[in-house]
């Protein structure tokens, strides 16, 4: 979510608008997979990976890359991103079927995988059709109605889907935060509000220092 963004302090790592983060040092597997032999999607958890062993000395690793790269388990190159073709795919197949908790991980997923090929988190998005605007709206707003709570989240997915009013309107109260552990919820609302002020729609990543 992002109200919890601020929280982590690893080295070089990213933050965009609509939540996801990359941490060079921490990769991150995907909660859905697909099974290379029968093309099926499934979740991560359910499935049983080797697990890494992690050596008692980080400085004893040269090259993460190649450490992650020969080790078989969760947090290796073999259980990457979905494309957002597959994210689509995963998210018609398994959403229906899945509880409250699951239906947050694929809709986060499609979101992220959205962003990445439509929303511009790679600059240059690619022209996107109607029917997938369609279903960012239908995630943004199932999103919205699952963490209502989560204002931050809320000003971000309207201004993702163009509601731009609306989203300024709800991040305005976070501008009066006055209490300095919550500053940065005041800093993150005022650019999500910058952004809105000139229809600019794509996630963009986040400054915590409110530059």
């Amino acid at each position: 979510m992002i109200d919890s963004l601020s929280s982590g302090n690893t080295f070089g790592g990213r933050v965009w608008s609509d939540s996801k983060h990359y941490y060079p040092m921490l990769p991150a597997a995907s909660p859905v997979q697909r099974c290379p032999d029968c093309m099926s999607y499934y979740f991560l958890e359910d499935s049983k990976p080797t697990q890494v062993e992690w050596p008692r000395n980080h400085n004893d690793i040269d090259n993460w890359d190649e450490f992650f790269s020969t080790h078989d388990n969760s947090w290796g190159n073999g259980y990457g991103e979905l494309s957002f073709e597959e994210a689509d795919e995963a998210f018609t197949v398994l959403y229906p079927s899945s509880d409250d908790e699951r239906k947050s991980s694929l809709l986060f997923l499609w979101l992220f995988a959205y962003n990445d090929k439509y929303g511009g988190r790679q600059g240059n998005p690619a022209a996107c059709p109607e029917s997938i605007k369609v279903r960012h709206r239908m995630v943004a707003d199932a999103l919205c109605a699952m963490y209502p709570e989560n204002t931050l989240l809320v000003c971000e997915l309207l201004r993702e889907t163009g509601r731009f009013e609306e989203s300024i309107k709800a991040a305005r109260p976070l501008l009066l935060m006055i209490n300095p552990e919550m500053l940065y919820l005041s800093s993150l609302a005022k650019q999500i509000i910058d952004h809105a002020k000139v229809g600019d729609t794509s996630v963009f990543e986040l400054s915590f220092n409110g530059k």
